[in-house]
């Protein structure tokens, strides 16, 4: 089958990509307004007392209130003063949620069309040299290191507050539970099927979702992890700095994200013709 024929059959519904564009820009808006605001000395959503009042040069820096923002989800813990409004930060993840969601199907769409073909067939039908041995090793190691990252967010997910701040602790709630738990899934869903692909016990499988979970489950930790590894390293805003053992967790979680990412990568390329 010709690549344009390829293109024919992947050819997403008429008129959702432009629907997907349309929700992902509109719903970056609140964001890019609130930014326009604070840059021109407007206090929309800052309430009285807050930092942010105090040190006004953050303002001036495109990512610097983002930041801040994301370190206190990830459990930074700032002293009584406020911070921003509540509303800001429902409007603001809500937003960047459905922007995710959107740049996800059009994502979608978009390797349907040019790559679908290299995603069909069986783990069994891969290239003989698809996964040579440094490719396995990367498929162990990055299993190995996803699987102690893991651990550790089930373990606090479960209850146990080994390597956490005292103020971690106080804060804690049912959505700390469900975040580090999907964290720990997500690094399950990545070791497993990226040792599938690299070791072939099941040639059976479809390949599709295979491929499909260990691009997701990757690049969620390479994504995640790197992101909360730059945050603890670089508090601002009067955060409490992490433990040695959280920021331990998230070098390693991103370090297994980027291993593992190596094997899809591979297979794709093996498979091009």
């Amino acid at each position: 089958m010709t690549s344009d024929a390829l293109s024919a059959v992947h050819a997403p519904p008429r008129g959702l990509p432009l629907a997907l564009r349309t929700v992902a820009i509109a719903t970056c808006l609140p964001f890019v307004v609130l930014k326009v605001v604070w840059i021109a000395d407007g206090r929309v959503g800052i309430p009285d007392g807050s930092v942010l009042l105090e040190h006004r040069t953050l303002l001036l820096v495109a990512n610097t209130v983002l930041q801040l923002a994301f370190s206190e989800a990830a459990g930074g813990v700032r002293d009584s003063r406020p911070f921003l409004d509540e509303w800001v930060f429902a409007v603001v993840y809500g937003g960047f949620v459905t922007q995710g969601l959107a740049l996800g199907g059009l994502f979608l769409l978009y390797t349907g069309r040019r790559w679908g073909h290299l995603w069909r067939g069986t783990v069994g039908g891969l290239p003989a040299g698809a996964t040579p041995p440094s490719i396995r090793i990367c498929a162990v190691a990055g299993a190995s290191a996803a699987t102690l990252a893991g651990a550790t967010h089930l373990s606090w997910a479960l209850g146990a507050t080994v390597g956490m701040t005292a103020g971690e602790i106080a804060q804690r709630t049912a959505d700390f539970a469900v975040l580090h738990g999907s964290r720990a899934a997500f690094a399950a869903v990545a070791a497993v099927s990226v040792l599938v692909l690299g070791f072939r016990p099941l040639p059976g499988l479809p390949l599709k979702p295979l491929l499909g979970a260990a691009w997701v489950g990757a690049s969620t930790l390479a994504a995640w992890g790197g992101w909360l590894l730059f945050a603890a390293l670089a508090p601002l805003g009067g955060a409490e700095p992490p433990s040695a053992l959280t920021v331990s967790a998230y070098a390693v979680e991103m370090i297994s994200g980027l291993l593992l990412s190596c094997v899809p990568a591979r297979l794709l390329t093996a498979r091009r013709p």
